[in-house]
């Protein structure tokens, strides 16, 4: 009768009994084994909380990225800023438009070439900030007395400097052995000419030296004189053919009368405004009588003619 002993198993009811769970079956799935511990404070994470911790990673390469990108174009801006602050080491010469004379090419050559030394002789003046601009105009000017105005411009996108220069107006036109040049009140060649030009007292000079545009020919003192005696004697009704520097008289000044067979001789350590005078005193006293050969006035307060 044991059988009557036994505790009968008594049949399971779906969804409210559970089955007994022995060593080696698989576990069953829980809705509590998929839960996360909860934390110090005692609180669950959220699902928005796991999803943040696990974009960090993300978030560290895009701000190493757009610190790249920040980067470069910061370095471009800086590279733009250097190169449009840059001065060349190259200058351009122009003639400036109030100077009514030709000026040679090789004048403007030596003029470029010496703003290009005096640009790369300094660190200043390879930077728009620190230029210079007063100290290269005086600096040509000086080099080139010849030169009347010296106007340094900074181009405000280009990086070459563009300089504006006047030289001086022709006082002469020299003729000598090598040809005929334009020559300014202080002696300075300004260029060379193929024709004489309309208004200009011809000045003859028969030396063996070779005028060079932009460098000094006559000595300031003798240009003075020149204009002195050439202004005098058309202001007294002596118009001039030209005026000639004997190389066997080197202290000796010839104005050549036009239309007429004689000159007047001069010297240039004597004062001009008083020779100037004499000759055409006597000349207006003689009247008709002119010298046939010349008329000399190098004596003070004297006057020969032949």
């Amino acid at each position: 009768m044991g059988w009557l002993n036994r505790k009968q198993k008594l049949p399971l009811i779906p969804g409210r009994d559970r089955a007994p769970v022995s060593a080696d079956t698989q576990p069953v799935y829980s809705y509590y084994a998929g839960r996360v511990a909860p934390n110090r404070g005692g609180r669950q994470a959220s699902p928005q909380s796991r999803g943040t911790l696990m974009t960090k990673p993300n978030t560290r390469i895009q701000l190493s990225a757009y610190t790249v990108v920040v980067g470069i174009c910061t370095l471009v801006v800086v590279v733009c800023i250097v190169k449009l602050l840059s001065v060349s080491q190259s200058s351009k010469v122009v003639v400036s438009a109030t100077a009514n004379h030709p000026v040679s090419q090789l004048a403007i050559e030596s003029y470029t070439k010496a703003a290009d030394a005096l640009l790369k002789g300094s660190l200043l003046n390879r930077s728009k900030i620190t230029l210079n601009t007063n100290g290269i105009e005086s600096s040509l000017q000086k080099q080139f007395p010849e030169l009347t105005s010296v106007v340094v411009t900074v181009p405000l996108v280009g990086n070459r400097l563009v300089i504006y220069v006047s030289p001086s107006k022709p006082a002469f036109v020299l003729q000598t052995g090598s040809g005929l040049y334009s020559i300014d009140a202080k002696g300075y060649v300004l260029t060379q000419l193929t024709t004489p030009t309309d208004g200009l007292v011809l000045l003859k000079e028969t030396s063996s030296r070779t005028p060079k545009p932009g460098s000094q020919y006559l000595a300031s003192s003798t240009m003075t004189f020149c204009s002195t005696v050439a202004y005098e004697l058309e202001q007294g009704g002596v118009p001039l053919a030209y005026l000639d520097l004997p190389t066997s008289a080197p202290y000796e000044l010839d104005a050549y009368v036009a239309a007429k067979p004689y000159y007047i001789r001069f010297n240039l350590q004597a004062d001009a405004m008083q020779q100037s005078g004499a000759a055409v005193a006597t000349l207006q006293q003689l009247g008709a009588n002119t010298p046939g050969q010349y008329l000399d006035v190098r004596v003070s307060e004297r006057a020969y003619y032949k």
